[in-house]
């Protein structure tokens, strides 16, 4: 009885994977190796594109033996920590694929075929969502986590979906609009309803590394929850203004209300008790103006600066040739052919 053989390879598409790594040292390489191996087995065509998002340990010197191992691979290391959403930035726009993933260590390889049928379907972008063990969750955090969601849709008109991750698949049509959105904080999430594609959502268990967390802290968490409110929604500045509004029409009452008294009543009492409500009203109101205006100035400063997003210190490719002479980006044919036309053109 002879073994089954492999399942074909698919042929008619081009898969690049962005993965993005920051301080795992201990599980890079073998993690970068699953998804190498997944990848051969799956394509025959594809990428690697490895971003380091300013690791500042043994990160890269992990990767360096693969590159001599695997096809495919490429390393983009960053010159500093900025963050994942722009390191993903920075992987998707070194991208070249029909189809390309996004992920992070804790994303399961098995499950990329899935995300990529699921995105060929549907042309636009496809989310990953986790499917948490109800035994490990923390109730307080899962009850905040819902409530902000809920009142970003309801009250911001932010498009979220609780517990979405960074594994997604993004068709090329999707890669090439979200790349033309240069905003310094980044959240991919946000823009895809901005793009306007179809949007659909996977669920799927992240791995479980020991020692490692795919939640962030608690105060980064509530950090990144501001910027994406203050980032996406132009609702919280509205309302502001509107309540500055409520406030002039309040003084202009006031000072009616003044003028009344001072014509109509004789003995006017000393008015200590409105005088202090009102300076407390109007100061609360104040302040709440100048922290809210204050985050909205400070994103028009990042943006007006006109910085790039990104640096690289340094990128590494493998140097494992593709066996395949077709698949090569550069054959000495058309390099040839290259050079004979730019000869041509320089001929008077």
């Amino acid at each position: 009885m002879t073994d089954p053989s492999p399942p074909a390879k698919l042929s008619n598409l081009f898969v690049s994977v962005v993965l993005v790594l920051r301080n795992n040292a201990n599980i890079a390489a073998a993690r970068v190796a699953a998804i190498a191996l997944k990848l051969h087995e799956t394509y025959e065509n594809y990428e690697l594109v490895v971003v380091d998002d300013g690791s500042d340990d043994a990160t890269l010197l992990c990767l360096q033996p693969l590159l001599t191992q695997h096809i495919g691979i490429r390393v983009l290391e960053l010159s500093r920590h900025f963050g994942t959403e722009i390191a993903v930035t920075a992987g998707l726009e070194h991208a070249i694929g029909d189809v390309v993933l996004t992920m992070t260590p804790f994303d399961p390889p098995d499950r990329m075929a899935d995300f990529v049928a699921a995105v060929q379907k549907s042309g636009g972008i496809v989310n990953g969502v986790i499917e948490r063990d109800p035994r490990r969750r923390n109730p307080l955090r899962q009850w905040g986590s819902a409530l902000y969601h809920s009142c970003a849709r309801r009250f911001l008109g932010i498009d979220m979906v609780q517990d979405a991750t960074t594994f997604r698949a993004l068709s090329r049509s999707a890669l090439n609009a979200v790349v033309r959105i240069r905003e310094k904080h980044r959240f991919l999430q946000v823009f895809a309803p901005y793009i306007g594609l179809s949007i659909g959502y996977l669920p799927y268990r992240p791995l479980d590394v020991p020692g490692h967390s795919q939640l962030l802290p608690l105060l980064d968490a509530l950090n990144q929850a501001i910027d994406i409110v203050v980032t996406s929604s132009l609702r919280p500045l509205r309302a502001v203004t509107w309540l500055a509004l409520l406030g002039s029409g309040l003084n202009v009452l006031y000072v009616g209300y003044v003028a009344l008294i001072a014509l109509f009543k004789p003995h006017v009492a000393e008015g200590w008790i409105t005088q202090s409500l009102q300076n407390s009203g109007m100061f609360l109101m104040l302040f709440l103006i100048l922290a809210v205006s204050s985050e909205y100035l400070g994103r028009l400063l990042t943006e007006s600066r006109e910085r790039p997003l990104y640096f690289v210190r340094n990128e590494s490719t493998s140097s494992v040739l593709v066996p395949i002479a077709h698949r090569r980006n550069v054959t000495t044919d058309s390099l040839a052919d290259a050079v004979q036309n730019d000869k041509e053109t320089r001929t008077p």
